[in-house]
């Protein structure tokens, strides 16, 4: 009998990803309608523009250049995978150089070298031979990246604000910048995590342009992960089909761009992709080293294995966090490795230590601890205690709406429309539209009892799942800290569609589905693009229409006072802050400072002191002149977090000292940021 399109059964993923866009929009987000009323015509050329420029030519440009020659000869994967591996090699010879305090001539050589590559490598796909044609065919979707990833470039341009980066991703290579090469950060506990993105981020131009030069590789870092996102998509494709048709090419391109379309507009990708943080890059890493394994090709097993430990190490060494998934990662290769699981354990462990241990060698001579300040409790570590440890783990519970049975099954439902409680990141219609999806998909292959011819691919990406969202739970309920989860998500759910659809439908079913993703792809894209216009006003700054300064002090209240004392403080002058923790934009001076407000600098100055006169006169020793005093800042956690650190004996000399500095006020920034004068003995 003819086969006859059954079009309910093909379109129930479509419809359902329709149904909770609706629910998404109605009842948790009301996307709201925005007047064109900015005119995005810049009177001059705005700084960060230009501070683009180094790192696309220095960093981006190289990079683009050596994976389109490889992808020339070696397929599209191996393209998408050699500016990743070549990266992971990058972060061994600037670790080493950086060691050794040679941080201006890694400046020079890194930069360099990559251009030799890149060169050597287009030289060579020119070169007349055996190339590899992409399979991958035009779809209508990959328009959609145009305009997302234009805005992210412009989004790229702009000063950076975020507080993460301000505190730490900017702040340690602005430090590693300033003596040439690695130092102790003391009392920083997270300036002194692996940061290989901002290793990167400072050889890609001067310091005054890291904050740039750390989103626009963080931009190009989600579009490798969109691309590879639809690369699993594709191979999770290809093993659903039972048999080859005509069109399959077609289709598997279909599903390739509808996954890199939906991956990039995700709301929490769209706005972290040009935040100077590293999730991004850690994810791209980490989608690398699976698409290395279960994108078999022409490579042999030991290849394999050597490619995967550098990827998931290099994963590490931009985001620790990612170490639990690494491992999930890691262990599944060399359990399909056969009998020699030995020697797959074994080389990616080795390479992916050897990517690491510029970061593993630095933490454990500073702080004799080789993951500083995790793992606390076996290794230890100083300027950190039990209490550290403790308001570190009662920081972290605080995210998220709970622990128990019953908040596990909610996440979804609250992370999508009580996102505020996970870090104010929202992923859209992701997880109530695909984890649905998911579980149904492989409760019909359940029913039928092929569980068992399950692809390892799938097998890799479920697992990572089912384990994934677990460990996130019990330990940081932040929404970015689940991207990855959220890109295999977006893998998984728009294969699941588009074959659901292709199965059991007809052409216009498929047409259906593809534009129930559209939309919810354009729904994403929209969110992000609104957010950086009319909530925080990301675009206009990085056009030129609105200054810097009106900017940054809007998010960076103390950004006025440190434009006072980089006109007034001599060059690596030491200045100490009290309640501000954001290190960054202190180019001229030195700025001495804690960057995590539980673990307050001045209390260690207490407790080292007899006295607040000792303690001023221990600073003038120093060579502190002036303190800044972010009073407004201090006043927004200062009862929870700050003076729970305190004895009550400890904590009458902070408010004493605090008297006594008002007194010498020099300069108010705006209201409750002070920048006090100590050197003297008179009230100015």
């Amino acid at each position: 009998m003819p086969k006859y399109p059954r079009p309910i059964p093909a379109l129930l993923p479509a419809l359902w990803v329709l149904t909770m866009l609706a629910v998404w929009l109605i009842g948790g987000w009301q996307l709201p309608w925005v007047s064109p009323v900015w005119e995005f015509v810049p009177d001059d050329v705005p700084r960060g523009l230009v501070q683009f420029v180094s790192p696309l030519l220095l960093a981006i440009l190289p990079l683009t250049i050596t994976g389109l020659a490889v992808a020339r000869r070696q397929g599209f994967e191996r393209g998408l995978l050699s500016p990743l591996l070549l990266a992971a090699v990058i972060n061994i010879l600037a670790g080493v150089m950086f060691w050794l305090h040679l941080g201006p001539l890694a400046q020079v050589f890194v930069p360099t070298l990559l251009w030799l590559v890149a060169v050597t490598t287009a030289l060579l796909a020119m070169k007349r031979g055996r190339t590899t044609r992409p399979a991958l065919r035009f779809a209508g979707e990959a328009l959609l990246l145009i305009p997302v990833y234009t805005v992210l470039i412009l989004a790229a341009c702009a000063p950076a604000v975020e507080s993460d980066g301000l505190r730490y991703h900017l702040t340690a290579p602005m430090e590693w910048s300033r003596a040439g090469g690695f130092l102790n950060l003391p009392y920083s506990a997270n300036s002194n995590l692996p940061s290989l993105l901002g290793l990167v981020a400072l050889l890609s131009g001067p310091v005054a342009g890291i904050g740039v030069a750390y989103q626009a590789l963080n931009v190009g870092s989600a579009l490798i992960v969109s691309l590879l996102s639809g690369s699993i998509a594709g191979c999770l494709y290809r093993s659903l089909r039972s048999t080859a048709r005509p069109d399959e090419a077609g289709s598997e391109s279909m599903v390739f761009w509808s996954t890199a379309m939906l991956t990039a507009t995700v709301p929490v990708n769209a706005i972290i992709a040009a935040w100077p943080f590293a999730d991004m890059l850690s994810t791209a890493f980490l989608l690398g080293a699976i698409v290395v394994i279960i994108h078999r090709g022409r490579l042999p097993k030991i290849g394999r294995w050597i490619a995967a430990g550098l990827l998931l190490g290099a994963a590490c060494a931009t985001k620790l966090s990612v170490l639990p998934l690494a491992g999930i990662v890691g262990v599944w290769a060399a359990a399909t490795a056969g009998r020699r699981w030995w020697l797959a354990t074994l080389t990616m462990v080795g390479t992916g230590l050897f990517v690491l241990a510029p970061w593993l060698v630095k933490s454990l001579v500073f702080h004799g601890n080789p993951v500083y300040p995790l793992g606390f409790g076996v290794f230890g570590g100083p300027e950190w205690s039990a209490a550290n440890d403790e308001f570190y783990k009662a920081k972290a519970a605080e995210k998220g709406m709970g622990r128990g049975v019953l908040d596990f099954l909610l996440v979804p439902v609250r992370a999508t429309f009580q996102y505020g409680r996970f870090e104010s990141h929202t992923p859209g219609v992701t997880l109530i539209a695909f984890l649905p999806i998911l579980a149904g998909g492989m409760l019909i292959r359940g029913v039928r009892n092929r569980l068992r011819r399950l692809n390892p691919a799938w097998c890799i990406c479920i697992g990572l799942l089912v384990l994934g969202f677990p460990i996130w739970f019990v330990t940081y309920q932040s929404v970015r800290f689940l991207i990855p989860e959220i890109a295999l998500l977006c893998a998984i759910g728009s294969c699941i569609a588009i074959y659901t659809a292709e199965q059991h439908g007809g052409r216009l079913t498929v047409m259906l589905t593809r534009a129930a993703l559209l939309a919810v792809a354009l729904t994403g894209f929209a969110w992000s693009t609104y957010y950086r216009i009319a909530l925080t006003p990301t675009l206009q700054a990085a056009v030129g229409r609105i200054g810097v300064d009106a900017f940054v002090g809007n998010r960076f209240n103390a950004f006025g006072a440190i434009r006072w004392l980089e006109e007034n403080t001599s060059p690596n002058e030491p200045v100490f802050y009290i309640g501000e923790h954001r290190g960054f934009y202190a180019f001229h001076y030195k700025p001495i400072l804690s960057d995590w407000f539980d673990t307050p600098r001045v209390l260690v100055e207490i407790r080292e002191t007899a006295s607040n006169e000792a303690l001023l006169e221990r600073w003038r020793g120093l060579g502190i002149r002036y303190v800044l005093l972010n009073m407004a800042e201090l006043g927004q956690y200062e009862e929870l977090y700050f003076k729970p650190r305190f004895t009550p004996v400890e904590w009458a000399r902070f408010v004493d000292l605090r008297q006594q500095l008002v007194q010498r006020v020099v300069h108010e920034s705006s209201p409750g940021v002070y920048i006090c004068r100590i050197d003297g003995d008179a009230t100015p």
